[in-house]
C-alpha cells in the first residue's frame, strides 16, 4: 500500500468497533498489523503499554518508526534501564537513534560497542530519521572518523554513510580519489555541502579528472562552490540535448547571481568555439539570455521566421514582451496568429488585446493565454480581469484552473461548480501558487472547498472526512469555520498538520484549538511527550503560551527536536514560500527565544549564565547565544563549529564581532587566509577590520560570488573589500565585465558614485538580469548612479523610452530611479515594475513621486507589496488607489480591508479621484 493508503486504513481501523480500544489489542493482532503501526496516530500509539510493546521491540527496531513513536517505545520499555550493553543497543535497531544524544555520546566512547552503534546511527541519518548536524554529531563524527579505514572502503560503503559525509570534514573527503568522490557525490540525496566544502571538492575534481557537463549536472550539491576554472575545464558535449536542459534550467535558476553569470558566460564561450549561434541552438537556454543581448540579435523578422523554434522556449515575461513587440513591428498579426506564438503570446500588451475583444474566438484566445506555461505577468492578468468584468458574455468557465484561482472574489462567485472543483483540485497540487495569493483570496478558496466538497458542515462540524479533503487548506479557513473543526478528528491528523503552512492571521485560532482540553490543554501542564507530539506546531502557540511551558519539559533534546523539525519544514518548497509570504518573522524569532530560554539563559539568580559547547550550538543555532556567551567559548569548540557559525545569517553585528575577535587568533596573519577559509568564515568575515579586509586576498571568483550574496555588510566594510580586490587585481571600474559586476552582487555598493558612473554601461545592462532580485544596500546617490548609467545609449537608452520589459528586466534596481523619472512614468511603464522594486522604495519617495492615478495602475501583486511604512506616508487619495488595486476593483472588499473602513453609505463622500475610480469599476 502507498503511504496515504496506510494512513487511511489505520483511521478506518480505529473507527471499527470490532477491534476495540488500543490498550486491549493482543500481541498477535499487533504483530499482524506491524507494517501499519508507524502510521497509527501518535495519540493512539501512546496508549500502547509495556506489555504490548515488549514482544515487538526487535520488530519495531527494524521498522521505519519515527522519532515521536520511537521515543515512546524507549520511555515505556527502558525508563528504568540506564546501563545498556552492546547487544541491547543492537537489538534496539532504529530505536537506538532516538536516545538522548548525550547518552549516546557515552556509548560512542565505549570501544566495545562503538562500531555497531555508529553504523546504526549512520543508517538513521541516511534514512532521514535523525539529523546529522545536531548535538549528536559532536560525539558521532569523532567516533566514525576514528574507525573508518578509507583506503579499504568501497564506494557503496561510503555511500551508505550518506548524510554523515558533509560532517566528516573536508580533509576526510579530500583524501578520497577524485573519481570515487564524483561517484559518491553524484548519488541522489538532500544532504548539503557548505560553500567551503563544495569549493574544495570541485577544485580537486577539476584538477584530477576530466569533468564533463553531465558530471557537473550530477554534482548538484557542489554548485555552491562553482568558479570559472571549473566551467572552462569542462568537457563540453552537445549542450542542446534535451537531457541537459533540466540541469541548465535548475542551475541558471537556483544559483547565486555571480555563479549564474559565470555559467552563462561559459556556455556562450563554448557555443562560440563551436561556431554556433546562441539564437539557433539550445532552446532551453533562451530564457536566460540577458534582454540587452536579445535586443542585439532578435529582430521581428528573425523571430517570426523562426517561430516554430522560438514558440516553445520558456521565455521570461520581459523577453516575451520584447519579442512580441518586435513581431508586431514587423507584421500586423491577427488574433488567430497570436495563438501560434506559444509562450511569446504572453508578451501581448493590453492595448493590442483590447483591439480583438469583438473578434470571433476571443474567448478561446483568452483560454489560450490562461493556459500558457509559467506564471502570467501581473499586468496581463489585470488586463484580462478588466476585460472579463466589462464583457459579461465571455465564458469564465473556459479559463484554465490556474488562472481562475487568481480571479477576484466576486468573479469566482460567478463560476460554475465544475470550475470551482477544478480550481480546488489545482490548488491542492500547486499549493505554492495558492500561498502567493492575498490572504482574503486564500480564505475565500478554503471556504469554497467546504461549500463545494463538504456537505457534512450542515451538521455543524468540520469532520474527519472534510479535514482530509481540506488538507493544507485548513489553517486558511475563517474563524467561524475553524471553530467548527472536530477536535478528535483533528487529533488523528496532527502529523499531517505539522507540515501545513499556518499563516500569521490564523495563529490565534489554531493555538486556541490546540490548547483545548480535547487536544493538549493548558501548556503550563504539558509533559515532554506533548511537546514531542506537537513538534514544530509549538510555533502555532502565542509567545505567552510558549513561556508557560515548564522548563523541565523544554530540555535540550526536546528543544532540538522542535527546531530540527522547523528547519526541515522550512527547507521544503512549501515551507520556504510560507516563511517569506505568510509568516511574521520577527514574531517567530521572539517565539524561538522564549522556547530556548531554559537553555541559553541562567535558570535562576544563583546559577551562572551557560557557556555553550559546540554540541549546544548544533542543538540550537549560533545566534541563539549572546555575544558574551560566544566570546567565552573555548577556541577549540569554536573551530569545531566554524562552518555552522559562518552560515548563520541571523547573527547580529555584535555577535559576529565577538566571534571574529576570538577566531582571528587561529587565522593570523589574515593576509594568508586561503579561499576555503574565507568561505568557511562566511558572515563572520563581515566584521573584520577595514585594514584586515583590504589585506585579505578576496579576489577568487568563488569567494567574491559568496561574499556578494551576504547582506550583513556595512557601507564602510563593502568599500574596504572593493578597494582591496580592485587593487590586488589592478582593475579599474571601467574594466569590470558583466560577470565581475554580477559576482560583486551587494558589494557593488562598495563603489563610489563616481566609480559607478565609470562602469561600462553595456556590461551593466547585461549584468542586471543577474542582479535584478537583490536588495542592494546602496545609498540613494549610488542607486541613482546605477540607474542613470542604464539610461545611457550603450545600455537601454533614456528612461522615457523604456518599455515595461526593461523595468521588469532591471528588477529591484528600478527602485533607485530618480524622483523625476518615476513621477513621469506612464501606465505601461508602471506595470513593468516588479513588486520587490515597489517594496524597496523609501516611504517618502513613494508618497512624493507617485500620484493617486499612477498608484491606481498598480497590479494586485504590486499593491500588496506596498509596505506598512509606505502606506503610512500616503495621503487618503493615494491609499484609496492602492486599496482598490489590492482588491482588484472589489469596492466593498477594499472598504472592508481598510484599518478604519467607512460604511458603504459613506462612500459617496469619497474624494473626486476616488469617486472616479469607483465609477470606472461600475461601468
Amino acid at each position: 500500500m502507498k503511504l496515504q493508503q496506510k494512513k487511511a486504513f489505520v483511521k478506518r481501523l480505529l473507527q471499527s468497533s470490532v477491534v476495540g480500544d488500543v490498550p486491549t489489542w493482543p500481541p498477535y493482532f499487533l504483530s499482524s498489523i506491524l507494517p501499519l503501526l508507524p502510521y497509527l496516530p501518535v495519540s493512539h500509539f501512546r496508549q500502547l503499554t509495556s506489555q504490548q510493546l515488549a514482544p515487538l521491540m526487535e520488530l519495531l527496531g527494524n521498522s521505519s518508526l519515527d522519532g515521536v513513536r520511537g521515543r515512546h517505545v524507549l520511555r515505556t520499555l527502558l525508563s528504568k534501564r540506564k546501563n545498556l550493553t552492546g547487544d541491547d543497543l543492537l537489538r534496539l535497531g532504529v530505536l537506538a537513534c532516538y536516545m538522548d544524544p548525550a547518552d549516546l555520546g557515552l556509548y560512542l566512547h565505549d570501544s566495545a560497542m562503538s562500531s555497531a552503534l555508529w553504523q546504526q546511527l549512520s543508517h538513521c541519518i541516511s534514512k532521514g530519521l535523525i539529523s546529522a548536524s545536531g548535538r549528536l554529531s559532536s560525539w558521532l563524527i569523532p567516533a566514525v572518523s576514528a574507525k573508518l579505514n578509507i583506503s579499504s572502503m568501497a564506494s557503496s560503503d561510503l555511500s551508505a554513510l550518506g548524510g554523515l559525509l558533509p560532517h566528516l570534514g573536508t580533509s576526510f573527503l579530500l583524501s578520497l580519489p577524485s573519481q570515487q568522490l564524483q561517484e559518491i557525490l553524484s548519488e541522489p540525496g538532500l544532504h548539503r555541502y557548505s560553500p567551503a566544502q563544495a569549493f574544495q571538492i570541485l577544485s580537486k575534481i577539476t584538477e584530477n579528472s576530466n569533468l564533463t557537463v553531465d558530471g557537473l549536472c550530477s554534482l548538484k550539491r557542489l554548485h555552491a562552490g562553482l568558479f570559472p576554472a571549473v566551467l572552462s575545464a569542462l568537457q563540453w558535449s552537445d549542450i542542446s540535448q534535451e537531457a541537459h536542459c533540466l540541469c541548465w534550467r535548475a542551475m541558471l535558476t537556483d544559483l547565486k547571481p555571480g555563479h549564474r553569470a559565470m555559467l552563462y558566460s561559459a556556455v556562450q564561450e563554448a557555443l562560440h568555439r563551436d561556431s554556433r549561434n546562441i539564437t539557433q541552438q539550445v532552446n532551453c537556454l533562451f530564457p536566460f539570455v540577458p534582454l540587452r543581448k536579445l535586443m542585439q540579435t532578435m529582430s521581428g523578422e528573425t523571430t517570426w521566421r523562426g517561430i516554430g523554434t522560438y514558440r516553445d522556449a520558456q521565455w521570461s515575461p520581459q523577453q516575451a514582451q520584447f519579442l512580441f513587440k518586435k513581431i508586431r513591428e514587423y507584421k500586423n498579426i491577427t488574433s488567430k496568429e497570436l495563438r501560434y506564438l506559444g509562450v511569446i503570446a504572453g508578451g501581448v500588451s493590453c492595448d493590442v488585446l483590447r483591439l480583438w475583444i469583438n473578434s470571433t474566438g476571443f474567448t478561446e484566445l483568452l483560454q489560450t493565454l490562461s493556459e500558457l506555461p509559467g506564471v502570467m505577468r501581473p499586468a496581463l492578468r489585470k488586463c484580462i480581469v478588466e476585460i472579463l468584468r466589462k464583457q459579461a458574455d465571455l465564458d469564465l468557465g473556459a479559463l484554465s484552473s490556474g488562472f481562475a484561482a487568481t480571479l477576484p472574489v466576486t468573479m469566482i462567485e460567478n463560476l460554475p461548480n465544475t470550475s470551482i472543483r477544478a480550481i480546488l483540485s489545482y490548488i491542492q497540487s500547486h499549493f505554492v501558487e495558492f500561498l502567493k495569493l492575498p490572504r482574503y483570496k486564500q480564505t475565500n478558496l478554503a471556504e469554497k472547498a467546504i461549500a463545494e466538497l463538504g456537505p457534512s458542515l450542515a451538521k455543524g462540524k468540520v469532520d474527519g472526512n472534510l479535514l482530509d479533503i481540506l488538507g493544507p487548506l485548513l489553517p486558511f479557513l475563517d474563524r467561524d469555520s475553524l471553530a467548527q473543526v472536530d477536535r478528535r478528528a483533528l487529533a488523528l491528523r496532527l502529523e499531517d498538520m505539522r507540515m501545513f503552512c499556518i499563516p500569521k492571521e490564523a495563529l490565534r485560532d489554531i493555538s486556541g484549538i490546540l490548547t483545548q482540553k480535547e487536544l493538549f490543554g493548558d501548556p503550563s501542564k504539558w509533559e515532554v511527550m506533548d511537546v514531542e507530539h506537537l513538534g514544530r506546531l509549538v510555533f502555532a502557540l502565542s509567545a505567552k503560551q510558549i513561556n508557560s511551558i515548564p522548563l523541565t519539559v523544554l530540555n535540550k533534546d526536546i528543544v532540538e527536536q522542535v527546531l530540527a523539525g522547523q528547519r526541515r519544514w522550512q527547507d521544503s518548497v512549501v515551507g520556504e514560500v510560507c516563511v517569506s509570504r505568510c509568516t511574521d518573522q520577527n514574531y517567530h524569532r521572539q517565539q524561538t527565544q522564549i522556547l530556548l530560554r531554559g537553555i541559553v539563559k541562567a535558570r535562576s539568580r544563583r546559577t551562572k549564565v551557560p557557556v555553550p559547547s559546540c554540541a549546544d550550538i548544533r542543538g540550537t543555532f549560533p545566534s541563539a547565544w549572546t555575544s558574551t556567551q560566544l566570546r567565552r567559548m573555548s577556541l577549540d569548540e569554536l573551530k569545531e563549529c566554524m562552518e555552522v557559525l559562518g552560515q548563520d545569517s541571523s547573527l547580529s553585528s555584535e555577535q559576529r564581532r565577538s566571534l571574529w575577535g576570538k577566531l582571528k587568533q587561529s587565522f593570523s596573519p589574515v593576509r594568508e587566509l586561503r579561499a576555503d577559509q574565507v568561505l568557511e568564515l562566511g558572515s563572520v568575515l563581515t566584521e573584520m577590520g577595514d585594514r584586515e579586509l583590504q589585506e585579505t586576498n578576496l579576489t577568487h571568483p568563488a569567494v567574491l560570488a559568496h561574499l556578494g550574496t551576504l547582506t550583513q555588510w556595512s557601507p564602510q566594510k563593502m568599500r574596504a573589500v572593493v578597494l582591496g580586490v580592485m587593487r590586488k587585481c589592478r582593475l579599474k571600474a571601467e574594466h569590470l565585465s558583466f560577470v565581475d559586476l554580477a559576482t560583486f552582487g551587494h558589494l557593488l555598493c562598495g563603489l563610489s558614485s563616481s566609480e559607478i558612473r565609470r562602469l561600462g554601461p553595456y556590461n551593466l545592462s547585461v549584468a542586471v538580469v543577474f542582479l535584478r532580485e537583490l536588495s542592494m544596500p546602496c545609498s540613494e546617490q549610488q542607486m541613482e548612479a546605477l540607474t542613470s548609467h542604464l539610461s545611457r545609449p550603450e545600455a537601454f537608452g533614456p528612461v522615457s523610452a523604456w518599455g515595461p520589459e526593461i523595468f521588469t528586466e532591471i528588477g529591484t534596481l528600478a527602485a533607485g530611479l530618480p524622483d523625476m523619472a518615476l513621477s513621469a512614468l506612464l501606465r505601461e511603464q508602471v506595470e513593468g515594475l516588479i513588486p520587490e522594486a515597489v517594496a524597496l522604495m523609501s516611504p517618502q519617495k513613494m508618497a512624493v513621486v507617485f500620484s493617486a492615478l499612477q498608484l491606481s495602475w498598480l497590479s494586485a501583486e504590486q499593491a500588496w507589496a506596498v509596505t506598512e511604512a509606505q502606506w503610512a506616508e500616503l495621503d487618503p487619495e493615494q491609499r484609496h488607489a492602492v486599496g482598490l488595486a489590492r482588491y482588484e476593483g472589489d469596492v466593498l472588499l477594499e472598504l472592508r480591508g481598510r484599518n478604519s473602513a467607512p460604511t458603504v453609505l459613506n462612500s459617496f463622500s469619497l474624494c473626486p479621484l476616488a469617486l472616479w475610480l469607483l465609477l470606472q469599476q461600475l461601468i
